[in-house]
């Protein structure tokens, strides 16, 4: 226990985060299950920064072997991992950490990335993380190129560092976030730590172009070799947000630039734009007459990600010889600090506009996030069991919000109870789950978002603002799914598998949506603010289906990658069932939703021209013809049949259909076609030219 004074604010730091790994984790009894609790909820701070990109939370120890990890992420490219050990103290006490223990659980995650590069696997459990962990490492053992060893800890490490070294040719790096370092990047307003970076050895000469009382401009040619090895150190916390967005989209490397690069290094300066960036701080040193660069601090790539990301690609991986290329720079210092993050967002804005480089802007202050947040915080949920106490579910719109929240108010916790807490990478995670992506889920929370933003954008240019901003219905509609989401999350976990506990609650509601054709009643479930115990049953049977669809069908590959794959999903929907899902679940009103609800997925928007001409060419009474069959062949749902009418009715009077109906229209005969209602041959080409 420590025994100096630590202010208060700390201390409740402390207690609420402890408090929430308790109440996480519902017992007080198993330490594993709290550390496991502990590391998820750590991860989960420096996701909301880009600090990683994603956990795949595990439980191994070894004394034997002198192995431990608790979690672990490989990136899509699988040349880098993320290994994340966990040091948790079950106290009410603050407790110091020393050196020795530290160094100990760090070194035994060390120790088992160094085994798997050989053959830990075959000494672990099939199908748990740990195996599937091991066996990447295995697998990727030649594409690695850098490995993170991340050490969480709830205690205080003061003065504790562990310097970068080399395993087998792959570069190794240390991490160190014990409670001081969490509570710090927690708290921060600027959401991200602060960096400097060093490179005075480089003797870089600039020219200062611009000063002002709000900023200052530094020109520079960057020799390849030095932006390399900065990224390769600093990786995306380089690039301002929206960039590593675009690149999270459309990928890291470009074409063009890996050709340039590649057969005519010499042209690369002239064909190239070069980079612009931004700095809170920008140290020179003037000899002779002449300025050259020092240091660098908070240093945000706000247009050239493509080329600083290929170019590290061309260095590290391809080994390509980068020693004669250059890039042109301007380096842009801010001096007002307190905007600084505003400031930052509107260089990257109009520098990208100027390019032509199409990057969502999808910030906190975007009008969606901010429209959620305002139904977050007025509409009250219905009391479950008739109780009085009422409560609503707060949106986090920007991280800290509801730490904040604790403190100012003495009512917050009863009116906003931690369980119906979400943030923006919920968001996209429960949409994506009930979209049947699971896939892209599975492809980490940064990446699932990048992706959900990109949608929403394409949403918003293809129509106007107000399709995109979320109504009263979308929003009880999302609490539904979030209810959904987390309940099948209790559901796998009781369930006590070894492994993969993540995809198999993203693949399990993709499924439920599958199997109910997205028509389960989630206006009950907003209602009864739970889910009905016959459908946690349901789940139940239906997550152990799951679970061995994904491991049979991986065939011997790496499950967590073969999960971002949407062969994955493809496989999961030929999983045969004998039960249904109770028709009490299902819902007749499901049209109420198609009509209504503001938020339209990407895949509903694709191909509107074609299946505007594919319904037009379907007269009302073959509308009404499929209603009336599909309900004496009990072929489609309620909803569906509700559908054919309504659509009937909007082509009798002549009226345009809206995206929803014409996507789900579109479907609606095809599944008619197959189930053996006859359409004319002209409706069937076309139908055949659709992808539903």
């Amino acid at each position: 226990m420590i025994t100096q004074d630590i202010s208060e604010i700390y201390q409740d730091f402390y207690q609420d985060f402890y408090q929430d790994i308790l109440h996480e984790a519902n017992t007080e009894e198993s330490s594993d299950l709290l550390e496991n609790v502990f590391t998820r909820l750590a991860a989960e701070v420096l996701n909301d920064v880009d600090e990683i990109e994603g956990i795949q939370i595990c439980h191994h120890f070894n004394s034997v072997l002198h192995t431990k990890l608790n979690g672990y992420f490989f990136n899509e490219d699988g040349d880098s991992v993320d290994l994340f050990v966990s040091l948790f103290k079950n106290s009410n006490e603050i407790q110091e950490i020393k050196k020795n223990e530290a160094f100990e659980i760090v070194n035994s995650a060390k120790k088992f990335f160094e085994i798997s590069l050989k053959d830990l696997y075959t000494n672990l459990e099939e199908a748990s993380d740990e195996f599937d962990a091991a066996l990447g490492i295995k697998n990727f053992k030649m594409d690695l190129l850098n490995v993170r060893i991340i050490l969480f800890t709830n205690g205080l490490l003061r003065n504790f560092k562990m310097d970068d070294d080399k395993i087998e040719g792959i570069d190794i790096e240390y991490q160190i976030w014990d409670l001081d370092r969490l509570f710090k990047l927690e708290t921060s307003s600027n959401q991200r730590e602060k960096t400097r970076i060093d490179i005075s050895k480089y003797m870089i000469e600039c020219l200062n172009i611009n000063s002002s009382e709000n900023y200052s401009s530094y020109f520079s040619i960057l020799p390849a070799c030095v932006l390399a090895e900065i990224y390769d150190k600093y990786g995306s916390r380089l690039l301002e947000k929206n960039v590593r967005a675009f690149l999270q989209v459309k990928g890291v490397v470009n074409t063009g630039i890996k050709n340039t690069i590649e057969k005519e290094p010499d042209y690369f300066l002239a064909y190239n734009n070069g980079i612009s960036a931004t700095a809170s701080n920008v140290e020179i040193i003037e000899k002779e007459g002449r300025k050259y660069l020092q240091t660098l601090d908070d240093l945000q790539i706000v247009n050239g990600g493509q080329t600083t990301a290929s170019i590290h690609h061309a260095f590290k991986k391809a080994k390509a010889d980068i020693s004669q290329i250059y890039i042109q720079t301007k380096i842009t210092k801010i001096n007002d600090s307190e905007n600084m993050d505003e400031i930052v967002k509107s260089i990257s804005k109009y520098a990208n506009t100027q390019n032509k480089v199409q990057i969502a802007d999808f910030s906190a202050n975007d009008p969606f996030h901010r429209r959620l947040e305002e139904l977050s915080r007025t509409v009250w949920a219905p009391t479950p069991d008739n109780s009085t106490i009422m409560r609503k579910w707060f949106y986090e719109r920007a991280r800290g919000q509801y730490h904040d929240g604790r403190i100012r108010n003495s009512n917050f916790n009863s009116d906003f109870p931690k369980d119906c807490l979400f943030t923006k990478t919920d968001i996209a995670k429960y949409e994506y789950s009930w979209e049947q992506k699971p896939d892209i889920v599975s492809k980490g929370a940064q990446k699932c978002f990048s992706i959900f933003t990109n949608e929403i954008n394409l949403n918003r240019k293809k129509y106007t603002d107000s399709v995109v901003l979320p109504d009263d219905k979308y929003y009880k509609n999302l609490v539904a799914k979030a209810i959904l989401f987390k309940s099948t999350e209790k559901i796998v976990r009781d369930q006590k598998f070894p492994g993969y506990n993540a995809n198999i609650v993203t693949y399990t509601v993709a499924f439920l949506s599958f199997l109910s054709h997205k028509s389960l009643d989630m206006d009950k479930i907003w209602k009864v603010q739970t889910i009905d115990p016959k459908l946690i049953l349901f789940i139940t049977n239906l997550s152990h289906k799951v679970r061995q669809s994904i491991i049979e069908s991986a065939n011997g590959e790496n499950v967590t990658q073969y999960c971002k794959k949407r062969i994955c999903w493809e496989n999961v929907q030929k999983i045969n069932l004998e039960d249904k899902i109770p028709d009490i679940f299902i819902t007749d009103k499901r049209i109420d939703m198609l009509n209504s609800s503001n938020f339209i997925p990407e895949h509903i928007l694709i191909n509107t021209d074609i299946k505007t001409q594919v319904i037009s060419q379907v007269p009302s009474t073959v509308w009404f013809d499929i209603a009336k069959w599909s309900k004496e062949a009990n072929r489609l749902q309620p909803w569906e049949r509700s559908l054919c009418f309504s659509i009937g009715k909007l082509l009798n009077n002549k009226r345009a259909l809206t995206p929803k109906q014409l996507h789900f229209g579109v479907k609606i005969l095809k599944e008619s076609s197959s189930f053996g209602f006859a359409l004319v041959d002209e409706i069937m080409v076309m139908l055949d030219s659709i992808e539903i």
